[in-house]
Order: C-alpha cells, then structure tokens, then sequence
C-alpha cells in the first residue's frame, strides 16, 4: 500500500486562494459579457427608451465592450464617438483591472496545476478534495448580500478598487450608465456566484476522478 502524503498548511492555503481566485475571475469574464442576461434586463427595463438603442444594437454594444476591455481594442468604443470624456476616462479604469485579473487568473491556474501534480505524485490528492469544500461554500456566505443590499456592496466594490469618482455618473449626460443600469450588475453577479459554484463542482469532480485514476494504477 502506497504511503498517503500530508500537505503542508502553506500548500493547503496557496491551494484554496488560488482555486478561489481563479474560479471567481474565470466566472466574472464568462457571465460578465453573457448576452441572455442583457437581452432579459433590457426587456425589463427602459433602456431602448433612455438611450435610443435597439434591442439589436444594444447587444452588439455589450460586444464593442467585450471587445474593449478584453481585446484591447480601442475603436470598440471610441469610434463612433459616442461617449463623454469621463465614460471613457473610467473604461481605461476598468480595463487595467480587467488585464490585472487576467495575470492572475493565469497564475492562479498555473499554482493550482501545480499543486494538483505534486498531490498526484505524492499520493495526497484527497487532501485537495477536502480542502475543496472550503472553495464550495463560499457563494453561500456572499449570496444572500448580493439579494439584500446588492447596492451598498456595489458601492463598497467601486470606492476599494477605484482612486477617484468617474463611476458616479450623472444619467442625465452619460450614455454609458443608462446603457448599463444597475439591474444588468446585479444579475450579473448572482449569475456569476452561480457560475462559480459550478465551476467549483467540476473542480472537485476533476480531483474525485485523479484521485480515482490514481488508484487503478496501483
């Protein structure tokens, strides 16, 4: 019988902040431009209204964003000139986080692969399954705020990650916020708990079945 290996408490904490923050990003790029979401807002809300938008190019602008912040392509919202200098102003703002959460989801991936292939080798990849459950019940704790109170979060969301008050739009000249009202971010982040759970449950499958594999090969 193979010796079961002990991970340390650092590997164990390295382990759950990197599954964690990993499945968070990946869940908030995946959600973050799924249409189906801005198609039932914009069915339930004004926006056509307040913005002049067909429901055909308001979708095709959740693309030019995609496209901004993912792509960095710039003409995606600056031609044709349609935003005002702090709509613009605080998109550069969104986008250096945007590029900050893709080096670390990239290095949260490459520390969880990692990780996993030292537990496969040293026969501790129950040790992972166990500490899985830590990254399965976090939705449940940040669930019910975002039901209760979603606005005081968002607010506590912007004065922590920006420096300065471009986000505190003003409807009545920026075509940005009545585009993107705050019934389109807060089924974005239900949805996007959702998503990480899920993702979190195809994790665990994904170590149940090394764990498995590993011992058909003994």
């Amino acid at each position: 019988m193979s010796k079961i290996y002990k991970l340390n408490i650092f590997t164990k904490i390295l382990f759950v902040l990197s599954a964690t923050v990993f499945l968070l990003i990946n869940s908030i790029f995946t959600i973050g431009f799924f249409k189906p979401i801005y198609s039932h807002i914009y069915d339930r809300t004004d926006i056509g209204g307040n913005t002049g938008f067909s429901k055909e190019m308001y979708l095709k602008e959740i693309d030019n964003y995609r496209s901004y912040l993912i792509s960095n392509n710039d003409d995606a919202l600056l031609n044709p000139p349609r935003y005002n200098k702090d709509d613009l102003a605080h998109m550069v703002d969104v986008r250096k986080l945007f590029q900050l959460g893709k080096i670390i989801s990239i290095f949260g991936l490459i520390i969880i692969i990692a990780i996993i292939i030292y537990a496969v080798k040293r026969n501790a990849i129950c040790e992972l399954i166990k500490l899985a459950k830590w990254i399965l019940i976090i939705p449940i704790f940040v669930l019910p705020f975002l039901l209760m109170d979603f606005d005081a979060l968002w607010i506590k969301f912007h004065e922590i990650f920006f420096t300065n008050d471009l986000w505190l739009m003003d409807p009545d000249v920026s075509l940005m916020i009545n585009l993107l009202p705050g019934e389109i971010f807060n089924a974005i982040s239900i949805a996007t708990v959702v998503f990480y759970y899920f993702s979190s449950m195809i994790l665990v499958l994904i170590l149940k079945f090394l764990s498995r594999r590993k011992d058909e090969i003994k």
